[in-house]
């Protein structure tokens, strides 16, 4: 009977000790970037110190997917064309591509403005979508800002700039395969 309270104790701390990891998780970030949801869960784009490191996180729901410290880079591609804006974060952990994308413009979908591509190889995985509407936060906190002839560049006196780069190079198919160009 001592032994079944004991192995039920056992069990009832180790389900606690598991729910508290779990928000621990969800809940580490101290600034977050972006956030939007996807097939009803939560992606974001985050930073927390941990420890010595200050440390940016993609999480899926309460799963952290992705998770880059200094010297690692995230790339910003910020593409202008006609009437469309795409600026989108983007960035390769384990043999996946994450990447987060917002469309601003005359010829977005205010429905389906934002969205979040997860590709492994060349084929879409699990996690990527359109951001539900009114969901999206966009990027915010992010170390850019606008030049002279109103690109956006990194802000140097940022810290988070050591942890980006730049690029005007639209190569990526993730930044127009969500577009309905109109004519």
């Amino acid at each position: 009977m001592i032994r079944n309270f004991r192995l039920l104790g056992s069990a009832i701390i180790f389900v606690a000790s598991s729910l508290m990891a779990q928000s621990v998780k969800a809940d580490i970030c101290e600034a977050t970037y972006f956030s939007c949801k996807v097939g009803g869960k939560v992606v974001s784009l985050c930073g927390a110190q941990l420890g010595d490191n200050f440390n940016i996180m993609l999480n899926i729901g309460t799963e952290i997917v992705a998770e880059m410290s200094q010297g690692e880079k995230i790339t910003i591609t910020d593409y202008p064309a006609g009437n469309v804006g795409l600026l989108s974060v983007h960035f390769k952990s384990k043999g996946t591509t994450y990447a987060l994308t917002k469309c601003d413009g005359m010829e977005c979908n205010p429905d389906k403005d934002t969205w979040v591509s997860v590709i492994k190889g060349k084929k879409k995985v699990k996690g990527s979508g359109f951001c539900e509407p009114g969901s999206s936060t966009g990027f915010t906190n992010l170390p850019l800002i606008v030049d002279k002839k109103g690109n956006n560049v990194l802000d140097k006196k940022n810290f988070l700039a050591s942890y980006f780069s730049i690029s005007k190079n639209p190569k990526e198919s993730f930044l127009t395969e969500n577009i309905g160009w109109s004519n």
